[in-house]
């Protein structure tokens, strides 16, 4: 057990043990809430035993360690209730059957929602883009982690997506969505969701994509995509006319390996997330 100070204690004794988990703030509390708790069962039983009851002890012991660890490990602000609301843990084994045992291992799946990338917009809202079990859309999120929009299903037609991987706002409020298996980007307003354009389709010459994993934007609205199949950063302009672009399999500066990010700071730095190369490039501005 990890070593705990006089003021990390939470006395068992004077609440109930899912009030004390409740209230505990830092591990070292929880470890010795934990540790008190698991005595006072061993006890009882050793008293009187009771073996079905010592299990449903522990497993409710159990249930509410693991629910306050989770609950102290979300963030804050905007994203602690959409991360809450996208998250399950799930009991198994013995521990799922509430038939754990004294010091047994706890066996637990977390399963969370395929949420790929996001982007806030200019009012903080977020923006996030998710995919599998035929959720292949993209939301927005209010700053309080309220649903304001749910766009888009599974398919080939405009407005909808085939594994959506990256999502960006562009200074003029247009969300940008690398539609990657469908070889795309698509263009959505961003004050209530309505599509406006599908820039390319599969190809190999510029500016055809293939397989596009990420998006950014700079602050002149310029749209930067990576694009894991081709292993190039392709930029159009805001109405999605090709500019520039640069890149070609390989291991040398410039030469990208499944290229998976894209981003673009304040000074117009491209920074590019070269994947199997185990790298990180950044590029000068495009000017």
């Amino acid at each position: 057990m990890p070593t705990r100070s006089a003021s990390s204690e939470v006395e068992p004794r004077t609440l109930s043990p899912r009030q004390a988990v409740q209230q505990a703030r830092t591990a070292d509390q929880l470890a010795a809430i934990l540790h008190a708790e698991r005595e006072r069962i061993r006890t009882a039983n050793q008293a009187q035993p009771a073996g079905s009851r010592t299990c449903r002890l522990l497993s409710d012991l159990t249930d509410a360690i693991i629910q306050r660890i989770f609950l102290l490990a979300l963030p804050s602000g905007a994203d602690r209730e959409r991360v809450q609301a996208s998250c399950a843990i799930v009991a198994t084994g013995g521990y799922g059957r509430r038939e754990l045992c004294g010091y047994s291992d706890i066996d637990v799946t977390f399963i969370v929602a395929e949420e790929e990338d996001v982007a806030l917009d200019a009012e903080g809202n977020l923006w996030t883009c998710q995919y599998g079990d035929d959720l292949d859309r993209i939301q927005k999120f209010d700053p309080s982690g309220r649903v304001l929009l749910a766009v888009g299903r599974r398919g080939t037609r405009p407005g909808e997506f085939e594994r959506p991987q990256g999502i960006a706002v562009g200074p003029q409020g247009h969300v940008y969505v690398a539609d990657a298996v469908n070889h795309r980007i698509q263009v959505f307003d961003g004050a209530d969701g309505r599509w406006l354009a599908c820039w390319t389709r599969g190809g190999d010459a510029p500016p055809e994509l293939r397989f596009p994993y990420d998006v950014a934007t700079d602050q002149r609205g310029r749209v930067y995509v990576a694009e894991y199949g081709h292993c190039r950063i392709t930029v159009f302009d805001p109405a999605g006319a090709w500019v520039t672009g640069w890149g070609r399999p390989g291991r040398a500066p410039g030469e990208f390996d499944q290229p998976w990010g894209v981003a673009v700071d304040r000074t117009e730095n491209v920074w590019v997330a070269d994947t199997q190369n185990y790298r990180i490039q950044q590029f000068a501005p495009i000017g």
